[in-house]
């Protein structure tokens, strides 16, 4: 809304009121509930839906539910942003798997969905080093089919689905081996990240006592601990002092900017990803 000097409206039920920290607060309005079609008289130029379809347990009763209050405002964009599974199967991101999460898409799985649901999917492409599909479609005035986008092969999906299962225990067994040995070894390991992926790991792998911390540049979850496992969640600040020996990224994404981060602060920990 900044960046356009536009107005907007969040739905949100864990929206968390005094956060937004943006220099013209008055061009957003945030309204705690879960978005229904109660809220169908909040009209858009743009609907955007980040990382929560995969949530929600009827995902075709949802979307159908956004065309609807669209109505008849051809113009509007839709746009929706959801995990690739593709890339989870293909790469074994067992991390990416958790129980919140209702369903997993392919590109082709996503674009039949909002294709089922009368919109109009005008871009379809992955994004974030590939972790991630991005959707954009229009409200159309019945189903429509736009055959320059991808269509799932079903033997590849198979065949990743099938790799998944060979590597999985691989990858499980890879990580406890390593956790272990910096263990036996006396040096101190901590995660970098404590989102869901961070949530995964752990809990995935049962570590508790093994790593004290996880680092989160995001200062409303500092202080907090790690579902599940427990561990304190600390400011990135907080290694000046701890100097850890080993620093686990939770997305590696983020490698070289926390690699600047540490270089930084004088540390030079060994660096192990996920995703690599």
């Amino acid at each position: 809304c900044e960046l356009g000097e536009n107005r907007g409206v969040g739905f949100d039920p864990a929206y968390v009121p005094g956060r937004s920290q943006g220099k013209n607060p008055d061009r957003i309005t945030f309204i705690q509930d879960f978005y229904s079609e109660e809220y169908a008289s909040y009209h858009g130029d743009l609907v955007c839906c980040r990382m929560t379809l995969e949530h929600i347990s009827d995902p075709a009763a949802f979307v159908s539910m956004v065309r609807r209050s669209i109505g008849e405002r051809l113009d509007t964009v839709v746009f929706f942003q959801v995990p690739d599974v593709t890339r989870i199967l293909r790469e074994c991101a067992f991390e990416d798997i958790y129980y919140e999460h209702c369903s997993y898409f392919s590109p082709g799985s996503l674009r039949r969905l909002f294709e089922k649901c009368a919109f109009e999917v005008v871009d379809l492409r992955t994004e974030y080093a590939g972790q991630y599909l991005m959707l954009e479609a229009k409200p159309a005035p019945g189903t429509m089919r736009n055959t320059s986008l991808p269509v799932d092969n079903l033997a590849t999906i198979t065949d990743y689905l099938g790799q998944f299962q060979n590597n999985y225990k691989n990858m499980i067994d890879f990580w406890r081996r390593e956790v272990k040995e910096i263990q036996a070894e006396g040096k101190k390991a901590v995660l970098w990240g404590s989102g869901s992926k961070g949530v995964s790991f752990l809990t995935t792998l049962n570590i508790r006592d093994e790593i004290e911390y996880v680092v989160d540049i995001n200062r409303f979850r500092q202080g907090a601990f790690m579902a599940g496992t427990g561990q304190l969640i600390v400011a990135p600040g907080f290694l000046r002092n701890y100097k850890p020996d080993i620093v686990i990224i939770m997305n590696s994404i983020y490698q070289n900017e926390i690699q600047n981060d540490l270089s930084q602060m004088g540390l030079a920990p060994r660096i192990m990803t996920l995703g690599t």
